[in-house]
């Protein structure tokens, strides 16, 4: 079934997993069951944190899973100073908004919204006793004491620095060091470029194409194929969204014929491989062994829905490249600001 939600990846049939429970078990079970019992899993688990892990003086037991537990680093918060959060270009966050989705999750489970622990009643209602009575007996309350306090300061520009930040041996003297983030900077420019090109690319072949779709035939069609699990607001709410996607995968499904392009298995290979180094190096892990990368790359084309994702993307880039190849460009340069002003 559809849904007009790219988010669901227009998956529209949430009962699916029911189903098949039942087909595999004999068990009839509904996809309200599941849900509770998912819940339930999260619920014991964060549960179990609560009961092993330490406060502020080390006493085990504590249920301030908010101040001692769900945690963030700084850099995310202070990095790319000249653009402000929520804005194309930048995956910069606000602290603000982070305590508030962690509010949001622990509404949704029935964890107590200040200190995000599993709440009596919210026990009660998963049936864990047990669990309950091992909990009640836990203090909020912390006495904290300040052991000391670290403070970022500039690195010394040694052997140390220059193997932390580009890898064993590659960088020896500050020429090379300047060189070297130089080619760094360019890279990430060269990137930015790409994608900013790669999406007017893609609108420009969009707007060309000049598609016309049944618009209220696909409104009632996705209505009616996902048996009244949307409201017709909510499809209202997303059709605009779906017709460009929709439009761009016609579009790209022509081209990929038109120039005779194929998805190969090394394809999916660097291109996983490549999601999985930019995953770590949002987490500050720039050096990881080729090793790590590619037997999480495979685990990552194991996953149905990541497969898909990728498989797509990497259409996305073939049919760009050869479009870029079969036309010629004004190429000029500007300043950072200037892209960055771009619409």
């Amino acid at each position: 079934a559809m849904s007009p939600s790219k988010t669901r990846d227009y998956r529209g049939d949430l009962d699916l997993e029911a189903q098949f429970f039942t087909a595999v078990t004999g068990e009839e079970v509904t996809t309200e069951q599941l849900y509770k019992a998912g819940a339930k899993i999260m619920t014991l688990q964060r549960a179990n944190t609560v009961r092993g892990m330490t406060d502020a003086s080390g006493k085990m037991g504590c249920n301030d899973m908010r101040t001692i537990h769900d945690c963030y680093t700084e850099w995310p918060f202070t990095k790319d100073p000249e653009f402000q959060v929520f804005t194309e270009g930048t995956n910069k966050m606000d602290k603000e908004d982070i305590q508030k989705g962690l509010t949001m999750v622990y509404k949704c489970f029935g964890w107590d919204e200040q200190l995000g622990c599993p709440t009596a009643q919210c026990l009660d209602d998963y049936d864990m006793p047990d669990v309950k009575e091992e909990l009640a007996g836990l203090n909020p309350a912390f006495q904290v004491s300040v052991v000391n306090v670290k403070t970022f300061v500039p690195a010394e520009e040694s052997q140390e620095t220059y193997d932390k930040l580009f890898g064993e041996d590659k960088v020896h003297n500050s020429e090379e060091f300047a060189k070297a983030i130089d080619e760094r900077l360019e890279a990430n420019y060269r990137q930015e470029s790409d994608y900013r090109l790669g999406k007017d690319i893609r609108e420009y072949l969009v707007k060309k194409a000049d598609i016309k779709l049944p618009e209220q035939f696909l409104k009632r069609w996705l209505f009616h194929i996902n048996e009244g699990k949307f409201t017709m607001e909510q499809i209202e709410a997303e059709f605009d969204a779906f017709l460009v996607d929709y439009r761009w995968q016609i579009v790209r499904d022509h081209l990929m014929e038109k120039y005779g392009l194929k998805i190969e298995q090394a394809d999916m290979e660097q291109a996983a491989e490549a999601f999985v180094s930019y995953q770590y190096a949002m987490y500050g892990m720039g050096n990881v062994p080729e090793s790590m990368i590619k037997e999480a790359a495979k685990s990552v084309l194991k996953d149905e829905r990541q497969a898909r994702n990728i498989f797509e993307n990497v259409q996305d880039q073939k049919v760009i490249s050869a479009v870029r190849e079969s036309v010629s460009f004004d190429t000029r340069s500007v300043s950072v600001e200037e892209f960055r002003a771009l619409q």
